[in-house]
């Protein structure tokens, strides 16, 4: 979806559980969708991306990450802590254990 009609140059981007954004060429924020650092509010290392503790769904999230990797993002910013390292980002997807998430058992 486009946000043209506000006069601004971006796009939705449909990720069930957050919102994320397109913007300039290249950028993508998105959100709760991923968050950067350690502790809480990434205080330590801004850019390595990790879960949030919150995500209630991981199998959607993934399949979102997935989704914003897609569209090949130089930048992704994040609500808490970022930017983060795009590499690191795929690297995340890769070799996280999502069946073994605390987040995933229900």
């Amino acid at each position: 979806m486009g946000l043209e009609d506000y006069d601004v140059d971006a796009r939705l981007i449909h990720t069930p559980g957050s919102i994320s954004v397109g913007v300039q060429d290249k950028t993508i924020i998105a959100e709760d969708l991923l968050a950067g650092g350690n502790i809480i509010g990434g205080i330590e290392k801004h850019s390595r991306p990790t879960i949030p503790p919150f995500q209630e769904d991981i199998v959607e999230s993934k399949k979102s990450i997935e989704k914003v990797l897609a569209l090949n993002p130089d930048t992704i910013h994040v609500c808490h802590s970022g930017p983060l390292n795009v590499p690191l980002v795929r690297k995340m997807v890769k070799e996280f254990d999502w069946s073994k998430s605390r987040k995933h058992l229900k």
